[in-house]
């Protein structure tokens, strides 16, 4: 699970209410927690100074977000290849 989606959910905090504390669109919240966009700095320091993250939350935060920037390629590269080998996806 993406950080900020898990850190969404335990505060039951729905994607429309925590973009709008952070002044960005529900689609760009959406694509950051997807791996779709990567994280701008400006939005990392709005998440750690509105909810208060301590250095070690931020440091994991940093590097949840960079994973999922990882999987979401590796995800696409996969349906690259099956798509050009005539693989189905589901």
């Amino acid at each position: 699970m993406n950080f900020l989606f898990g850190m969404r959910s335990a505060r039951v905090e729905l994607l429309g209410d925590m973009a709008k504390k952070l002044g960005i669109s529900s689609s760009d919240l959406s694509a950051y927690e997807t791996g779709r966009k990567k994280l701008p700095p400006h939005v990392f320091k709005k998440i750690v100074d509105i909810y208060k993250l301590n250095f070690e939350e931020s440091c994991r935060m940093s590097v949840a977000m960079e994973e999922t920037m990882k999987l979401r390629k590796q995800q696409r590269k996969s349906e690259i290849v099956l798509t050009n080998y005539g693989g189905e996806l589901e």
